[in-house]
């Protein structure tokens, strides 16, 4: 038998999965609640017990959507990922990434749509709100990688890591992706650029 817990939770499911159609199709400025709502199966109660808003929705879809690409990472670190130096790990990192898009549809669809709302509000508080600068594994990667040599040591670990760090989470606005294949095209160029900059002589 269901618990009270347990319907909420799959209510929230619910509405995680109408909103990342919606927010998918029409984009945030577009999107509408009652659409979602009708899509999900839920009243507006039911709604505002979980959320104060669409904003929050969106935020808060967005951050299950980042939890759930850091557990799919995560689960495909391998050691030998780390054999071959920093920028191998960033390499992978970022294959493993694009591996999360393709493995969903929905999901892909959605980190498009996040692409085409580059330079708006709601794009600047998700990146307010998600930033991973000052991540704690990157400043451990970067950190490992100074003392094994792979990184130049005249610049502070801490400036590495924040460039890093902001480098990756501005990626899409950097390479002015239109979408995951674009994307995936000019990653490449993105990477060398960073190895040139930061690898060791």
């Amino acid at each position: 038998m269901e618990n009270g817990r347990d319907r909420g939770a799959k209510r929230q499911d619910e509405l995680f999965k109408a909103a990342l159609r919606e927010f998918s199709e029409h984009g945030y400025e577009s999107s509408s609640l009652n659409r979602i709502l009708a899509d999900a199966g839920v009243s507006k109660g039911v709604f505002y017990h979980f959320f104060a808003n669409k904003e929050e929705l969106y935020l808060r879809l967005a951050g299950h959507y980042l939890e759930r690409r850091k557990a799919f990472l995560l689960a495909r670190y391998r050691p030998e990922d780390l054999t071959g130096g920093f920028f191998n790990f960033l390499r992978k990192s970022i294959a493993y990434s694009i591996e999360f898009s393709r493995e969903d549809p929905a999901i892909r669809n959605f980190a498009d749509r996040l692409i085409k709302e580059r330079g708006s509000e709601i794009y600047r508080k998700l990146m307010a709100r998600y930033t991973i600068e000052g991540d704690a594994a990157i400043n451990a990667l970067v950190k490992r990688a100074m003392e094994s040599g792979d990184l130049r040591d005249d610049l502070s670990p801490a400036f590495v890591s924040r460039l890093v760090s902001h480098l990756l989470s501005n990626m899409n606005e950097i390479l002015d992706a239109q979408g995951s294949d674009d994307y995936e095209s000019k990653i490449e160029e993105a990477l060398a650029f960073i190895e040139g900059g930061l690898k060791k002589r």
